[in-house]
């Protein structure tokens, strides 16, 4: 197959290329430590309803979204015992949408979770998120791994 180099013919920088990237190859190339990943028509994050922080991020041109969520649940012990601990369970969502009904998520999950454990999915999960923007054309800083409230 011919590069640039060997044609007088060059592709210009703004036109859309075709991306024929399967679900596997953006998790392979994309994501880190996760716990499920999946490529379906509904969205994740809509899913486990209201999220406790969330961000997106859009190729304002084809409309490619990336998005990022957390969440927090609290627990409560069902099986009676009056000693039995309530329990929280953490969450982080990244989300690609490609197209009306076409998502890629990856989901980072924890149950009573410490501050170890909590920071490592965070990091994951904002790693992913840059990676992820990248393959839909949006640049998306290492500030954010700093500080994620300004998103």
């Amino acid at each position: 197959m011919p590069n640039t180099r060997d044609t007088d013919k060059s592709i210009p920088l703004d036109q859309p290329l075709v991306n024929g990237l399967t679900p596997a190859e953006i998790f392979t190339s994309c994501v880190e430590g996760f716990n499920f990943g999946t490529a379906h028509q509904e969205s994740w994050i809509e899913r486990f309803g209201e999220p406790e922080w969330d961000a997106e991020f859009v190729n304002e041109r084809t409309g490619f979204t990336c998005r990022i969520a957390t969440f927090f649940e609290l627990l409560e012990d069902e099986t009676g015992d009056a000693e039995a601990e309530d329990y929280t369970v953490l969450r982080y969502v990244v989300e690609l949408q490609l197209g009306d009904a076409q998502y890629i998520s990856v989901m980072w999950e924890a149950h009573n979770a410490g501050p170890a454990d909590a920071e490592f999915m965070k990091q994951c999960a904002h790693k992913t998120l840059i990676k992820m923007s990248a393959v839909i054309g949006v640049k998306v800083g290492y500030e954010l791994m700093q500080d994620p409230s300004e998103y």
